[in-house]
């Protein structure tokens, strides 16, 4: 059995790969994706738009100058972490039950240099097929959608709603596939056993990490100036 082709029609992130371990903080800063902050930057495009859709916010003094400065600087929300680790246990209890209904398959590849990536959010949930993702992508509990979670350099796992095999060796082109969910998904850091791996796309098909690392470079330098 062979699985229908993988979606490679995801963004590559626009943040620069980073990577800052520490404690555990009493509170935490919530940084909103580049999908949300486009999405808010259209919603801000007119001023009356603030007293239209936040009149409440306006009322205590919210004006299109400070929500813009929010928007364009991160949108990082402060909660404590009690606060956001109850949110994640909430969320656990409604994805449980979907992802144990999707049909899983063990993807695997031994061979070398073609290794599956890691990122601060591994998990991606992208279409099937290679339609686009659209601002936000498809929900968990979607069919026709893939949900991928890379476990190793060279295990990988997809679970669908439609039938799938219990295992699935992946040619090149599948690792690199796999690899650009898992980029689409990333803001932080993007982390390989080794320093190059690779990213299928649409557009230009099969590209190593230095072309990766050098778009999200320009993307990051290109935003700087807008600034």
């Amino acid at each position: 059995m062979t699985m229908p082709p993988f979606n490679a029609n995801t963004p590559i992130p626009t943040d620069l790969p980073r990577c800052a371990p520490g404690r555990l903080p009493e509170r935490r800063g919530v940084q909103g994706s580049n999908q949300y902050r486009r999405v808010a930057l259209e919603a801000l495009l007119a001023e009356q738009r603030i007293e239209q859709s936040f009149p409440e916010a306006a009322a205590q003094g919210l004006t299109y100058e400070t929500a813009r400065e929010f928007v364009q600087h991160g949108m990082v929300i402060e909660t404590t972490t009690a606060a956001y680790v109850n949110h994640l246990l909430h969320v656990v209890e409604i994805l449980l039950p979907v992802l144990g209904n999707r049909n899983w398959v063990v993807c695997y590849n031994d061979r070398a240099g073609e290794h599956f990536i890691v990122t601060d959010n591994p998990v991606a949930v992208t279409w099937s097929d290679t339609r686009p993702t659209g601002f936000f992508g498809p929900a968990f509990g979607k069919p026709e959608t893939d949900v991928t979670i890379p476990l190793s350099s060279h295990v990988a796992l997809i679970g669908r709603f439609e039938d799938v095999p219990e295992t699935l060796e992946l040619s090149k082109q599948g690792v690199a596939a796999v690899n650009n969910k898992t980029l689409a998904y990333s803001s932080r850091f993007i982390a390989a056993c080794d320093d190059d791996f690779l990213v299928d796309t649409l557009d230009r098909g099969i590209v190593g990490s230095k072309e990766v690392i050098e778009q999200i470079e320009k993307w990051a330098a290109e935003r700087e100036k807008k600034k």
